[in-house]
């Protein structure tokens, strides 16, 4: 997935039970050491868990990365393919550190042309991938099991279009929410997904996930927000689909977001 297709909502609209939470919130005062010792008796608790009660299924028969391959991918992206063991380990630990992976090759795309190319090469060689967005998740699923490679968005942050008359944008699938927000603002716009991570998730996980936030009851979910997807697809002969309308039309086009793959 390179990019995505979604409604942007008026931004002078107010959410009138967001206001009343936060009187709510605003007359209980918790002190703030005990509101800190709670989180970390609750990562604490997780890491307890992840160590103890978590089952990891068996590593199935995938290749083994060489030194071929990461040539392969150095050719294609450059520097922009990571094996640096000091810099792999964020890629490698979720957002908490209850879980971590083992990967020894993050790669950093920026078009869909490399991101059909790896994964056709990871097919062929039968090589496992693990796409990342901001690595924001609680349940340690963006993060590999075991020494998948880590086919990170970050650099698929491109705004491509925004329409405010429609109130569409089409944007990388790395683009950070916040930024998303704050750039249409400037046309009097708004995203129809506010979480507290928005200052690192990246929309692409958020689509991934089907992320809810603070405006779900207001605005619908994410993927009830999308109105279309560029993905690969048969990544064997590095093929894309891409179905992008213009407005909503359901009644005109195939809901492709909707379709389960056969």
């Amino acid at each position: 997935m390179s990019r995505i297709f979604t409604k942007a909502r008026a931004i002078n609209a107010i959410l009138r039970f967001a206001s009343q939470t936060s009187l709510q919130l605003s007359s209980k005062r918790a002190e703030p050491h005990r509101k800190h010792a709670s989180f970390l008796q609750f990562a604490e608790a997780r890491r307890h868990y992840a160590a103890s009660s978590m089952q990891v299924a068996k590593r199935k028969d995938y290749g083994v990365l060489n030194d071929g391959d990461v040539k392969f991918f150095e050719h294609i992206v450059g520097s922009r393919a990571i094996t640096n063991p000091s810099e792999l380990d964020g890629y490698n630990t979720d957002w908490i550190k209850t879980v971590k992976g083992a990967s020894k090759l993050v790669i950093r795309p920026k078009t869909t042309k490399e991101v059909s190319v790896i994964l056709a090469y990871c097919e062929h060689r039968n090589l496992a991938v693990c796409p990342q967005g901001g690595n924001t998740g609680l349940v340690g699923g963006s993060v590999p099991i075991y020494d998948e490679i880590v086919l990170s968005m970050s650099l698929m942050n491109q705004i491509m279009h925004i329409d405010p008359v429609a109130g569409v944008v089409v944007c990388q699938a790395g683009c950070v929410l916040e930024r998303l927000d704050q750039e249409l603002e400037k046309h009097g716009l708004m995203m129809p997904l506010d979480l507290g991570a928005k200052g690192s998730c990246q929309i692409g996980g958020n689509l991934s996930t089907n992320a809810g936030g603070l405006r779900l009851l207001r605005y619908g979910s994410l993927r009830a927000n999308t109105l279309g997807l560029e993905v690969v697809r048969h990544v064997s002969h590095a093929d894309t689909l891409c179905c992008f309308p213009i407005a909503p039309s359901p009644n005109a086009i195939l809901t492709l977001p909707s379709l389960s793959p056969l």
